[in-house]
């Protein structure tokens, strides 16, 4: 126990059998430390932690700004490829709706043309039927 508390304190052989021995007695952690007077190396070990963190931290945030550039990057690359998919298949609809269209302006001339020479076989029969006199043989049929 006495090495465990050093090694994690980083207090010296005679402060980690104070606090052993207190804990055995029945004090508290807070009492114990006090007694072994090991407070203000722990204050010190802090400090030492947090110097050790904003290292670290110095150490990790250009790798971090790295992967933030790389997943913006990504981000625009899928948003671009999504854009241009979407033209793509807006020329490819645009592209069915004018052979349908095609089509269908094809199927609308056939019909124009048929009542157009339907139309030309009336007026030459209504003309015919003018030009029929009265009294004659063909009028009566």
């Amino acid at each position: 126990m006495k090495e465990y508390l050093q090694e994690k304190l980083g207090i010296t052989a005679k402060q980690a059998s104070i606090i052993v021995s207190k804990m055995k007695a029945g004090a508290s952690w807070k009492e114990a430390l006090s007694s072994a007077q090991v407070t203000s190396s722990l204050k010190l070990n802090t400090k030492a932690l947090w110097s050790n963190v904003a290292a670290t931290w110095a150490k990790l945030w250009p790798i971090l700004a790295v992967i933030a550039a790389l997943g913006a990057l990504v981000a625009i690359v899928k948003l671009s490829i999504n854009a241009y998919n979407a033209e793509t298949k807006a020329a490819a609809n645009a592209a069915n709706a004018a052979a349908e269209a095609a089509e269908e302006f094809e199927s609308a001339r056939e019909k124009y043309e048929a009542f157009k020479s339907s139309m030309t076989g009336y007026d030459e029969a209504v003309n015919g039927l003018k030009k029929l006199t009265k009294g004659t043989i063909e009028y009566k049929e």
